[in-house]
């Protein structure tokens, strides 16, 4: 047994014990591969319903509720949240929608900043989390980590984040102050870049091209690798029709959206919006 069929088993058997207590019971962290694994099991033979939420809107690192059909469970009172698609035979894409900022999720927010910001060395992402795995937490309990003028805004397991506030004291050379925050206090808007440009055909390397400005020929490439995924769902094939709001994802990269079609020009070509996650 594989490691995707083993963490395919341990979700399941979570999965049936939701429905076997009549409660909902929540994941840890999953990054994308895991979320995109999720896709093939097929939830209402388990008797329940998957919800996926990591704190925010466009949040990649996501934490699964597994909730019984008996039960109407939402994010923010609102069944319409962000729902897993089911599996499908013609295995066609969906657009996924924004997940609610409600909070029975186990999820603390934590913001962590240099305690004199005037000294502070520059503090990267890489930074951070290597400061935060370096107290013995796992990945899995840690979320997205958003960073800004060489602050974070961190999201974490519940459990972890009295811990993470004791001890996260200093990134790289820098002292740090990290405190939790009240989640219906935090209004997370993830800075974009707009990039737009005209593209021969809507193919899924065209536009990932021109959103982090690489070569078309690497991007392909990056598709064919395994390296993207479009609303969290591996996809392989530069084939792929993407459609208005996709969030495409690729490793190393970062993230970005297919805002549309603005038109088309004389030469025959597409022009088109994206917006770089940066």
């Amino acid at each position: 047994m594989n490691e995707m069929e083993q963490f395919q088993k341990r979700i399941t058997e979570l999965a049936d014990r939701a429905y076997a207590r009549g409660i909902v019971l929540f994941s840890d962290f999953l990054d994308l591969n895991q979320q995109n694994a999720l896709r093939g099991i097929r939830w209402k033979e388990h008797g329940i319903h998957l919800q996926t939420f990591g704190g925010y809107s466009y949040a990649e690192r996501q934490m699964a509720a597994f909730v019984p059909d008996a039960l109407s469970f939402s994010p923010a009172g609102n069944s319409a949240d962000h729902i897993m698609p089911e599996a499908k035979p013609e295995d066609v894409s969906e657009t996924m929608p924004e997940a609610s900022p409600g909070w029975p999720y186990p999820i603390s927010v934590i913001s962590a900043a240099p305690s004199a910001p005037r000294y502070s060395e520059p503090l990267t992402h890489r930074d951070y989390l290597g400061s935060i795995l370096s107290l013995g937490i796992e990945r899995s309990l840690i979320g997205d980590l958003i960073i800004k003028d060489h602050a974070a805004t961190i999201f974490c397991a519940e459990r972890m984040a009295d811990y993470i506030c004791e001890e996260l004291i200093r990134v790289r050379h820098t002292e740090i102050k990290a405190v939790k925050q009240a989640p219906y206090l935090i209004n997370i808007s993830p800075e974009t870049e707009e990039k737009t440009g005209s593209v021969a055909s809507l193919r899924l390397d065209a536009l990932i091209a021109l959103a982090f400005g690489i070569q078309r020929s690497r991007a392909a490439l990056l598709v064919q690798e395994g390296a993207v995924f479009v609303n969290a769902k591996l996809v392989t094939s530069n084939g792929h029709p993407p459609r208005e709001n996709d969030l495409i994802s690729v490793r190393k990269l970062g993230k970005c959206r297919f805002c549309g079609i603005l038109h088309q020009t004389k030469k025959g070509r597409i022009m088109v919006r994206m917006e770089r996650f940066v």
